[in-house]
């Protein structure tokens, strides 16, 4: 839940940064007034405010998820080759214990542009990993932890 609710400020802080520098350049290339009374009507800043809110604390449940990635030997009989596999998508390796692996982005401009909030977790599951985090990395990491671990896979 804290990093539900921090991940929510984070998005909601992000949302009110870029929609303060999309103001600040419409004032400065001089197509809108810089009087904010002028800006909105009726004063609706607060509701866009409040916009901003919902999309803050809605955000994180639909931006992240947990997934399972189907394979045989596990997290444990198959480290090196995730360890490889990530490496190749962009991510290094974070954490390295037995009963979870994290990995962290390694382009400092990707983690800036996700807040920090670049890290992919793997914990074991009897079918093989679950993989948590951002949704279009973990949706990423797990087509490409099936296909390279399960292509290494003998065939009976």
């Amino acid at each position: 839940m804290k990093k539900y609710i921090i991940r929510g400020i984070k998005y909601f802080v992000y949302f009110t940064v870029i929609f303060t520098i999309i103001l600040s350049a419409l004032v400065l290339l001089k197509i809108s007034d810089g009087d904010i009374h002028t800006m909105f009507k009726d004063d609706s800043w607060w509701k866009i405010l409040l916009i901003f809110i919902a999309a803050g604390a809605l955000y994180p449940s639909v931006g992240y998820m947990k997934k399972n990635a189907c394979f045989t030997g596990g997290l444990e009989a198959n480290r090196d080759r995730i360890i490889e596999v990530m490496g190749n998508l962009g991510f290094e390796p974070e954490e390295n214990g037995p009963e979870k692996m994290t990995f962290r982005c390694r382009n400092k401009l990707h983690r800036l542009t996700r807040m920090y909030e670049d890290r992919i977790t793997l914990t074991p599951d009897l079918t093989g990993v679950v993989v948590d985090g951002l949704r279009k990395e973990v949706v990423r990491v797990v087509m490409h932890l099936e296909h390279a671990l399960r292509s290494s896979e003998p065939e009976e």
